[in-house]
């Protein structure tokens, strides 16, 4: 069965042009030789002494593992479609104006209505800190709106032709979602625009399990007041400043279970390359309480990716004995390279804020307690039980061969 791992880049039927190589970088596809099966991935990790790769399929969950420079056979820039030849940088560059054009004309139109709002995350914060577009496809731009801009905001989107995408969780809508999505459905590939009502990384089902988390409106507050502005092609686009900006990105992190290699890039890159006032940093970490669950993050940073982070600053943001134990645990028990399903990444976010949270015992206990808190775990054991014996029937079906 031809591999849809690299859907919607390299399509079933298309055919890898392999060409060698004298160095890969991120981002690379690349060709290697698994279970006597040729598999051609992307590079999404690259060691700091540059003696393996991690891969995966863009389409995957699971990362490839590591793999050795000697056991790649070459790098994919083109592939053949037919009777013609795609160029992938071709691909990148189309998807990116497509991207920048339909995003330029939401942000004009809020800009005339002066609504304020923030780009969070997104194709013009990657251009604005690489200098280049992404070698890679984009999957969404994330805006910081207030809640009663929303409606506004909502038909701003509407005429620009994009749909709102309903939020579900287990199969069942999400009535009051944290986080909307909307898409602009054009070929071949759609544009989709995440809204978002405030920054921190709550429980969409779970809402219980929000009360263990920081307080969102000082926060939020703390991100409108530290906005700047730059300049993509002729047109403005709101931004957060730097030390803003990594604080959201190391929350962000936190949100995704300390999971996507792109997170991690974007943090060394800013580290790297913008002179960091780090002891704001840490003073604002310390202000909303954030400090214990953003400090795995800069483990991982410091392990993964030997980003230069102060050693005074990471001893100013330890957390106390235990969290800082809990912390070491997570570090190195994540897989920062794979996914797994919805319902498993929520319930490893709840471990996560158990674990991590500054609350006492006894509050953890009352919201663990919750009617509403157990019924969100049961939900998912129910769930992931449920796709277990699911998965077992067809495989069990697969080796009788019955269809």
């Amino acid at each position: 069965m031809p591999s849809q791992s690299m859907v919607p880049l390299i399509l079933p039927k298309d055919k890898p042009l392999i060409s060698k190589a004298a160095s890969y970088k991120l981002n690379d596809i690349v060709v290697f030789k698994k279970k006597d099966r040729l598999i051609a991935h992307r590079i999404i990790y690259v060691s700091p002494n540059n003696n393996f790769f991690i891969t995966k399929g863009d389409n995957n969950l699971s990362s490839d593992g590591k793999i050795k420079k000697e056991e790649i056979l070459g790098k994919v820039t083109k592939v053949k479609r037919g009777n013609q030849v795609v160029d992938l940088f071709h691909v990148y560059l189309a998807q990116s104006f497509s991207y920048l054009r339909a995003l330029k004309e939401v942000v004009k139109k809020l800009n005339s209505k002066k609504i304020p709002f923030i780009i969070l995350k997104g194709l013009p914060i990657h251009i604005f800190y690489t200098g280049k577009i992404p070698e890679r496809l984009y999957v969404d731009v994330d805006i910081l709106v207030r809640d009663r801009d929303f409606d506004g905001v909502t038909k701003i989107l509407e005429k620009e032709d994009f749909v709102l995408v309903p939020s579900r969780f287990l199969g069942k809508r999400i009535k009051e979602p944290s986080q909307v999505s909307f898409v602009k459905p054009v070929k071949p590939f759609p544009i989709e625009i995440d809204l978002h009502q405030e920054p921190t990384p709550g429980f969409a089902k779970a809402r219980e399990m929000n009360r263990l988390l920081p307080s969102s409106g000082s926060f939020s507050e703390y991100l409108s007041q530290n906005v700047k502005k730059i300049k993509i092609d002729g047109v403005t686009f709101p931004i957060l400043k730097t030390e803003a900006f990594s604080l959201y990105l190391l929350l962000h992190l936190f949100r995704h279970n300390f999971k996507g290699p792109h997170r991690f890039e974007l943090l060394d890159t800013i580290f790297r390359r913008e002179k960091i006032n780090w002891k704001e940093v840490s003073n604002k970490l310390s202000l909303f309480d954030l400090k214990n669950f953003v400090y795995p993050g800069f483990l991982l940073l410091k392990s993964l990716y030997k980003t230069p982070i102060p050693k005074k600053f990471l001893e100013d943001i330890s957390p106390n004995p235990g969290k800082k134990i809990f912390a070491s645990i997570i570090t190195k028990t994540v897989d920062p390279f794979s996914r797994r399903g919805r319902a498993f990444e929520g319930s490893q976010k709840a471990i996560f804020v158990l674990l991590l949270s500054p609350k006492g015992l006894k509050e953890k206990l009352k919201v663990l307690g919750n009617k509403k808190t157990l019924g969100y775990f049961f939900g998912v054991i129910k769930f992931l039980f449920s796709r277990t014996l699911m998965n077992s029937s067809k495989s069990a079906r697969a080796l009788l061969g019955v269809t």
